[in-house]
């Protein structure tokens, strides 16, 4: 499949529709390229939709475990039910955070080595893109896991990440901003095929500032956008340009997380020292 749909049949596309006259003088060359672009837009769309859902399966069992929590019907692990915690107890909990999101990690990184066209950007470009966007894409794919004010990132012990150890670990502005991203998100009902859509959207980015293959990365996030649109369309009917719009209002609170969490990642570098310093450099 992947074969099938790369980065140079999204060139061709791209300017087969710019030499179309919009006058109608090439009509037989205007109608092939709306059926390449159908194909492409489609194709895409099934590949991110198979890509998220096997990457972030996951999650299917986090929500399933989150309702039983919340309608009462499993207990909670006793470390989501104390309102105060001794060294050893956050320090035990800050290594399961450790265990847990280096498997995570992997996921992300095997979710954008499979974006169609991504891996035949240059190698410099690649990294970049990982380590400068590691942050939103762990931001949108961890979005099903914030329910009704609550976050619930399962360990495989039963205990979840909650906003109590967010706030016992982490800076209260920083956790607030990661929080209103997802309640703003999370009330606009995006499927996860839209979800995978804006990840990719989101990892290629050609305003980056140091991009080496600024019209190739271009190509890419148009392509993905357009696909995104097509998918707002057919999935929101006559919502989709104003859930467009509320989806465009959002996304820059991402730019300020991630410039929030460098500045939390030089402090606690400092504060905490090489396990932290590990675990920065996950991104």
């Amino acid at each position: 499949e992947k074969g099938e749909l790369d980065l140079q049949s999204m060139i061709v596309k791209e300017n087969l529709m710019r030499s179309t006259s919009p006058s109608g003088d090439s009509d037989c060359i205007g109608s092939s390229v709306d059926e390449d672009n159908s194909y492409l837009l489609a194709k895409s769309y099934k590949i991110i939709e198979k890509l998220y859902l096997e990457k972030f399966d996951l999650q299917r069992s986090w929500i399933e475990q989150a309702r039983e929590v919340m309608a009462g019907n499993t207990k909670k692990h006793h470390y989501n039910s104390i309102h105060e915690c001794t060294k050893k107890q956050s320090g035990e909990v800050w290594q399961n955070l450790f265990a847990n999101i280096v498997p995570w990690n992997n996921r992300i990184l095997g979710f954008c080595s499979e974006i169609p066209g991504f891996t035949q950007l240059n190698k410099d470009d690649q990294g970049y893109f990982l380590k400068t966007g590691y942050y939103d894409l762990w931001m949108l794919a961890v979005l099903c896991a914030f329910l009704d004010d609550e976050t619930y990132f399962f360990f495989e012990d039963g205990m979840f990440y909650s906003r109590w150890w967010m706030l016992h670990f982490l800076p209260l502005k920083f956790v607030l901003l990661m929080t209103k991203f997802w309640t703003e998100m999370s009330l606009l009902n995006l499927k996860p095929v839209e979800i995978g859509l804006l990840m990719a959207i989101r990892l290629v980015n050609p305003d980056r500032e140091e991009v080496k293959q600024v019209d190739l990365v271009q190509v890419l996030q148009d392509h993905y956008t357009n696909v995104l649109m097509h998918s707002l369309q057919q999935n929101h009917g006559t919502s989709s340009t104003q859930l467009w719009v509320k989806i465009m209002r959002i996304l820059p609170t991402l730019d300020d997380i991630s410039r929030a969490q460098d500045e939390i990642i030089g402090n606690f570098q400092v504060d905490m020292g090489e396990n932290y310093a590990n675990l920065a450099n996950i991104r």
